[in-house]
């Protein structure tokens, strides 16, 4: 599991996790071992948070 405070991916439409998604496919990790959740943004100027979970089979 990793945290990340203020990624700033929370970007809606086609774009959402897109910087995520190029660095996954750089180290050749394969997006459909993990799950990616980003908290919505809010009025309050707190930035969003991105969890990202590796997927565990079995």
């Amino acid at each position: 599991m990793a945290i990340f405070p203020e990624l700033a991916t929370n970007i809606r439409g086609e774009q959402e996790n897109q910087r995520i998604k190029l660095l996954f496919h750089q180290v050749g990790l394969s997006m459909a071992n993990y799950d990616i959740f980003t908290s919505p943004p809010t009025n309050s100027g707190i930035a969003p948070v991105t969890v990202i979970v590796k997927k565990s089979y079995g």
